[in-house]
């Protein structure tokens, strides 16, 4: 076993996991993973080959799909930067959810100069009604878009909005996925 630099998602994730499924789960996912002690580093990148591995063995000890566990992960990501200082960024992005959805590729280019060894990915606000939008998702880093819709629900209930939201992944290109999200306010 080794001793493992996470960044702040990963963090996240674990705060995430004892909460909802307990300290027992993590510490046999961290062991399975040959993982003896997780270092938060938050300005460092981290890989995301330990994030999916750590995120398998968690579904596989709780008996979690993992798409389902990325998608409760999302809305937990958004408390969890909210409450570590990264609130400002949510704020500042816009007042209601439909700013906020606007500004993401504006937020998202603050955080790669935060993070610069980040792989942020790109997202395209579509549509300007009160009655609905869609946001195009991005990455060169696939298996996130349950992630996304995540964050998505977690900022819905941020802004305390009745909104529905609706997945669609597209074709992948190259070695990344691009996803659609279709928001309509209720």
């Amino acid at each position: 076993m080794v001793a493992v630099v996470i960044g702040i998602v990963n963090q996240a994730f674990a705060q995430f996991v004892t909460e909802q499924l307990g300290d027992a789960v993590w510490a046999e996912a961290t062991a399975r993973a040959g993982v003896e002690d997780v270092v938060l580093v938050t300005t460092e990148a981290y890989p995301d080959e330990l994030t999916f591995q750590l995120a398998g063995h968690v579904c596989d000890i709780a008996s979690i799909p993992l798409d389902d566990a990325l998608t409760l992960f999302g809305e937990h990501w958004i408390t969890y930067a909210h409450s570590r200082g990264y609130g400002p960024l949510i704020d500042e992005a816009g007042g209601d959810l439909q700013n906020v959805l606007y500004g993401l590729e504006a937020l998202h280019t603050r955080v790669a100069l935060v993070f610069p060894d980040s792989d942020v990915p790109d997202f395209t606000a579509e549509g300007d009604s009160s009655s609905g939008m869609h946001l195009i998702y991005s990455s060169r880093r696939r298996g996130l878009g349950a992630f996304v819709l995540g964050t998505l629900q977690g900022l819905v209930k941020h802004f305390d909005e009745d909104v529905t939201i609706v997945r669609e992944p597209l074709t992948p290109e190259g070695n990344g996925s691009t996803e659609r999200f279709s928001l309509t306010w209720r």
